[in-house]
């Protein structure tokens, strides 16, 4: 399939320059270029446990329901199976009576039996907060490595994975250094895996699906919902062009979100949630799971609710999302046609400060609703974005637009990449 790479010009006045470098929609990837039709489904906040503790049952019934999420799944012909955190309780009878190791160990095991023992479709795991509920008591390295065989430390615990020509990026939101952590706000990303997500975005251009147990967007408000540098991560997949969405659980120890549910950030990104299969509006019988489809030939990803809600009780079941990847074998990418009369593939020099011009049509798009212009250096000291609506600088049949036009900074001296996405990203309720 023929490829079509972005062309960018840039100005240059003055004397004192700074070399920017131009990418032309490919930043060094090796992954494949061409999206195909993918389902995955997602079990969340199954908290296995040997006897019921309030909504959660004892263990007979807990695999009677994971084994209609493994029915459902087959059923569904899902390309993979994402445990989203908690699959395994931490708490023993009392409030604040956390599981010793041994039991922790004892009930990943008998998670991992049911789930693994019953399936051959794939399996990814996410960490909860109750897998790393006593990190300063419980031998972590023992937990990890229970969980996956590969797993010895924290880095273990952030990964991705591609497929169809996507990248599905694993996120530990739940990484805390205090035991017994409950109603407070301690639950963060580490610095280490910052740093590794943002190397990791810097080179990919697929499409990215994000999957994290605490959400990034504060869930329902508390502080046990909360993650202390979330917005460090917020604004690195926001300036990612290929975001696509973020899945995420935990919050239904709300009454108010044990069910399917929608949030976004402040970039208006979206982020779903999936509750315990345990409880569907405080009614038992009803087991709910998610499954979701991303369809590239019609630029469509479904989030919907598993079979095991039969009775939807009003509530919302199911999110249709536009999605336009850019796909290079749907030609979407905007032309950028000129940056002040410079030769696309050359190296050119600006003086530092000046602003940069941008000139581009949109193709073969249809309606194009807004644009997003992503610039950030080598180093990535600088990384900002902007988002721009398709009326505003148009300019007869192609875009028109300085940076710096919507308060934008002035760029530094650097090496720089620049990218331009026009955006469809608009969540439509069904």
């Amino acid at each position: 399939m023929r490829r079509k790479y972005l062309s960018l010009l840039i100005s240059l006045s003055l004397l004192f320059s700074v070399a920017i470098f131009i990418i032309y929609g490919s930043n060094n990837t090796t992954a494949t270029e061409t999206q195909e039709i993918v389902k995955f489904a997602i079990f969340s906040d199954w908290h296995l446990r040997n006897t019921s503790r309030a909504e959660i049952p004892n263990l007979t019934t807990n695999v009677q329901i994971a084994q209609e999420f493994l029915n459902d799944a087959q059923n569904n012909s899902v390309d993979f199976i994402v445990v989203l955190g908690d699959f395994v309780d931490s708490q023993n009878d009392a409030a604040t009576d956390w599981s010793n190791e041994s039991e922790m160990i004892w009930r990943i095991n008998k998670a991992k039996q049911v789930l693994e023992g019953n399936t051959t479709i794939p399996i990814y795991y996410v960490i909860g907060n109750h897998e790393n509920k006593m990190p300063q008591t419980w031998n972590m390295t023992r937990i990890y490595n229970t969980i996956n065989s590969s797993w010895y430390n924290d880095n273990d615990t952030w990964y991705y994975f591609d497929l169809k020509g996507y990248r599905f990026i694993v996120l530990n939101t739940c990484w805390s250094n205090t035991d017994g952590t409950i109603d407070t706000n301690d639950h963060q990303v580490p610095g280490e895996e910052i740093q590794w997500l943002s190397d990791l975005l810097n080179n990919s251009d697929m499409p990215v699906i994000v999957f994290m147990h605490c959400p990034l967007t504060g869930g329902d408000g508390t502080a046990y919902d909360s993650v202390q540098n979330a917005s460090q991560v917020i604004d690195l997949l926001n300036n990612y062009p290929y975001f696509v969405a973020g899945f995420f659980g935990h919050s239904h120890h709300n009454d108010n979100w044990d069910r399917l549910l929608e949030q976004d950030d402040a970039y208006g990104n979206k982020y779903y949630h999936t509750p315990s299969p345990h409880e569907w509006m405080e009614d038992t019988t009803q087991h709910v799971w998610s499954i979701v489809e991303i369809n590239p030939y019609n630029k469509t990803m479904i989030f919907r609710a598993g079979s095991g809600v039969t009775n939807p009780a009003g509530y919302q079941t199911e999110w249709f999302q536009i999605v336009d990847f850019l796909c290079s074998n749907y030609n979407l990418k905007p032309n950028i046609l000129s940056c002040c009369g410079h030769l696309p593939g050359n190296n050119i020099s600006i003086p530092a400060g000046t602003s940069l011009n941008l000139s581009f049509n949109w193709g073969n798009i249809s309606n194009p609703v807004y644009y997003k212009i992503w610039v950030y250096s080598a180093d990535n000291s600088f990384n900002y974005t902007v988002t721009i609506n398709h009326s505003d600088f148009l300019a007869g049949d192609h875009i028109e637009y300085i940076w710096g036009s919507k308060g934008e900074p002035a760029l530094p001296p650097g090496n720089y990449t620049i990218r331009v996405k026009c955006i469809y990203k608009i969540g439509v309720v069904t």
